[in-house]
């Protein structure tokens, strides 16, 4: 359940710039990756603090899974938002720019 909890901002992120790239969000790519690095920090805490719950309910002392899942959330978080950004802004990118091209190959004739 932890590890499902820190792919939560990924999955928010790519559902909201397949909704950005269609036209249906107006927020900007930016602003959706930002959103999402903070959930994925939020998320790092979430899953460090289900792991130290489980482990108090089993009477165990030693916090290294509970920095584990914590460390693994910020690794998931610092490689996933950036790629999904890079990758999301350049089909935007070529989207709008095929949209334009493809508008001005069929010129009005005057």
């Amino acid at each position: 359940m932890e590890f499902l909890v820190l792919l939560l901002a990924p999955v928010l992120q790519i559902t909201l710039s397949a909704l950005k790239i269609t036209g249906k969000l107006k927020l900007k790519l930016g602003i959706v990756a930002a959103l999402c690095f903070a959930l994925g920090i939020v998320m790092c805490f979430a899953s460090m603090k289900m792991v130290l719950d489980q482990l108090a309910e089993r009477q165990y002392h030693c916090g290294m899974p509970a920095v584990g899942a914590f460390i693994v959330g910020l690794i998931i978080t610092f490689i996933t938002v950036p790629l999904i950004w890079v990758t999301s802004y350049t089909k935007y990118r070529v989207k709008n720019k095929s949209q334009h091209t493809n508008h001005l190959e069929h010129p009005v004739a005057l």
